[in-house]
């Protein structure tokens, strides 16, 4: 068998004893064990899976422009987008924000995903330009948020890769994430997007006003992180990978 580990590690926040009790035994029965970012070998091997057993397929481009033409020029608007929980740094993303204004007024941020926001209501009250789109996202509705974005944020605490990112990427749009886990291997500083440090406002704040200060860069590093996941990281790749897993698999059968 072949095992695809999405998170080797659990985020913080949420339960993991009882789900590795399940996950440790596939892992170690398996022949071959599949992580999505070369940063989650090291978790993978912690937990019992030999280092040459594991194969990393990074995720490709995940397009939902419907074939339709990117919005120019782009809008003063910040999307962060998915799952809203302890790790996703909304904590961080909401005083950068507030900075953010004091330059550019006109600037609104979107929250769009499931998740409590009860922790964030003192901040939320008294910011202004922030729209909530407090719910579980269709897929039909992709489209819509992102044509809307000129910038999407990523700024969590922690990570392991993430499918936002190659979303932003299919729509050309910027991308301001932090340094943690694969997300450095998603995003080339200064030429796909800007990284920033885990947990600092102010220096998510300085990110974000970069690209909105220079709306030129902006859109020369979203098509460059379009350009890239179109060449380099593209599903046949990522198909390969798992192809050879199989083999593997096949040609040498785990001793169950």
């Amino acid at each position: 068998s072949v095992v695809m580990v999405h998170d080797p590690r659990p985020h913080p926040g949420l339960v993991g004893k009882i789900i590795r009790r399940f996950e440790d035994p596939s892992l170690w029965r398996a022949e071959r064990c599949m992580v999505f970012s070369h940063s989650l070998i090291a978790d993978l091997y912690g937990r019992g899976v030999q280092a040459g057993r594991i194969s990393v397929a990074p995720l490709g481009l995940m397009d939902y422009t419907e074939g339709q033409a990117l919005p120019s020029p782009r809008p003063q608007t910040i999307l962060f987008f998915g799952r809203i929980t302890q790790y996703k740094g909304i904590e961080v993303l909401l005083p950068a924000f507030e900075q953010v204004q004091r330059q550019f007024p006109e600037a609104r941020l979107i929250l769009a995903g499931s998740g409590s926001l009860h922790a964030y209501q003192p901040v939320l009250r008294r910011l202004a330009g922030v729209e909530l789109i407090n719910r579980w996202i269709d897929e039909d509705e992709i489209h819509g948020i992102f044509k809307r974005a000129g910038i999407v944020a990523l700024p969590y605490t922690s990570a392991s890769q993430s499918g936002v990112l190659p979303i932003a990427a299919s729509f050309a749009l910027p991308v301001v994430a932090t340094r943690t886990g694969g997300l450095p291997e998603q995003l080339e500083d200064g030429k796909t997007g800007l990284l920033v440090a885990p947990g600092d406002a102010a220096a998510l704040a300085e990110a974000l006003q970069r690209l909105l200060v220079d709306p030129v860069l902006a859109e020369r590093m979203g098509r460059t992180l379009r350009e890239d996941y179109l060449s380099a990281r593209s599903w046949e790749r990522a198909a390969e990978t798992v192809l050879q897993a199989c083999r593997a698999a096949l040609e040498h059968p785990a001793d169950l």
